[in-house]
């Protein structure tokens, strides 16, 4: 299995980073690690990898990851990660 863990990192959190090191202890998982830091694009990204998972935080989802997943067969699911504190009107852009 293919996870890509979307880079979330933040001042107050390191849960991406945390949740794509423990992800590597599995055998059967294979995890990468996406920074927007990183000069890959998406779309190769995806391409080249494939993956069965993304783990994005929903404050990352754009027009791109949309744009891809809905217009390429691919069988990719999205795990979203939504904070406590997000309010109705951000939750209603991602949907």
């Amino acid at each position: 299995m293919k996870i890509i863990v979307q880079d979330y990192t933040s001042t107050h959190s390191s849960e991406s980073r945390l949740l794509y090191s423990e992800l590597n202890t599995y055998d059967q998982i294979q995890a990468f690690f996406w920074s927007h830091e990183e000069k890959t694009s998406l779309y190769d990204m995806m391409d080249s990898i494939n993956p069965d998972f993304i783990i994005v935080h929903a404050y990352a989802v754009n027009n791109d990851l949309v744009h891809y997943l809905t217009f390429n067969k691919v069988s990719t699911r999205i795990i979203l990660k939504i904070n406590d504190h997000i309010k109705d009107e951000e939750l209603k852009l991602v949907e």
